[in-house]
């Protein structure tokens, strides 16, 4: 018998234990729970709430791995059946709308949302080479650039610096130093390059100017092309 057998936590005998019941119909299998059973499960479970270690074990576990084309093509076929009733739809609604939205009246600091875009760009099935012209369409579109824009705005108090407009819709993030001569004296050739280049975000190299403004400045269109 094994060292510390009787102790159900020795990662020795769960071994055991798992190695001895591998292959055996488990006595559960082709039952299922009666609704009384389901029920006290239920209330026990009521009002539980996860742990944040236990959160940050789930994601850690998670991290980096995707799921094979064959798993996603499970899923859909599994869900293809559901329809949600009238009410869940209604129920979803009121969830993002108004007061009853848990972020109502909320707004998380531009650093936060900083930090968590940046920590989202950073995982591995991201990282590849790609051609020159679609990494800047990524990064133009990347929601740490929009956050950015939008802290440019926010600090410009979405007013254009050289003629004072500030009609929604026709203002633009400048950058003062060229975006893609900052991009090529870095030599950034991915997007997690590009995320992780402080130069490229920093606000004091962004200005708001009106779209009539923005094509007087020297490094509008094709002219930052250097």
């Amino acid at each position: 018998m094994l060292k510390g057998a009787k102790n159900p936590h020795n990662p020795e005998w769960n071994k055991k234990i798992s190695n001895s019941l591998r292959g055996r119909i488990g006595a559960f299998i082709g039952k299922k729970h009666s609704q009384e059973a389901k029920d006290k499960i239920r209330k026990a479970n009521l009002g539980k709430q996860i742990s944040e270690e236990t959160r940050l074990k789930f994601r850690q576990r998670q991290l980096g791995k995707r799921l094979s084309s064959k798993t996603i093509k499970k899923i859909i076929e599994s869900r293809a059946w559901y329809k949600p009733t009238e009410e869940t739809k209604n129920n979803i609604r009121l969830t993002k709308l108004g007061f009853k939205n848990p972020m109502y009246g909320k707004k998380p600091s531009l650093e936060h949302r900083l930090k968590i875009s940046a920590s989202l760009k950073k995982t591995k099935n991201r990282t590849r080479n790609i051609g020159f012209q679609e990494l800047l369409h990524e990064i133009r579109h990347s929601p740490l650039y929009k956050i950015w824009r939008e802290g440019v705005f926010t600090r410009d108090k979405y007013t254009c610096l050289w003629c004072g407009d500030n009609r929604g819709g026709n203002l633009n993030a400048d950058h003062k130093k060229p975006f893609i001569l900052i991009i090529r004296q870095n030599k950034i050739s991915t997007i997690e390059e590009a995320f992780e280049c402080k130069e490229l975000w920093e606000l004091d190299n962004g200005q708001t100017l009106c779209e009539k403004c923005h094509k007087l400045t020297p490094t509008w269109g094709s002219k930052s092309r250097i």
